[in-house]
């Protein structure tokens, strides 16, 4: 099967999902050619479905559109985006709890009391 622009080769140059147009109704309609001949009133004609056709099978059959297509592609790009930012900070993170780990197995004192420094001017007074 393939994906062809204009008029089919082989007659009715119809498609073959009704109501659907004449393929040759519009010679920018795109069309997919089946492949496939059948007999029709004692004639082989070849199997053609239209654009238009393909877009309401696909409809049909709970396929996505064009725009639901582009729009999930968008907020997966930027889920993506947002699973690299958080990963990043999520390492940051370990190297600092590392960081910590380390330096409490070592005994470490730290130099200064935990508080807020003493203000100088209260002395003065």
């Amino acid at each position: 099967m393939e994906l062809t622009t204009g008029q089919p080769p082989l007659y009715p140059n119809g498609c073959g999902v009704l109501p659907f147009p004449h393929i040759n109704s519009d010679p920018n309609m795109r069309y997919v050619d089946t492949g496939v001949d059948f007999i029709q009133g004692g004639q082989i004609e070849r199997l053609y479905v239209s654009e238009p056709a393909v877009k309401e099978l696909s409809r049909v059959l709970g396929h996505p559109t064009n725009s639901e297509h582009i729009r999930v592609v968008a907020e997966n790009v930027a889920l993506k985006d947002e699973l690299e930012r958080v990963t990043e900070e999520r390492d940051q993170l370990r190297q600092e709890i590392n960081a910590i780990d380390y330096l409490g197995s070592k005994d470490f004192i730290a130099r200064r009391k935990v508080g807020r420094p003493k203000s100088t001017t209260a002395k003065a007074a």
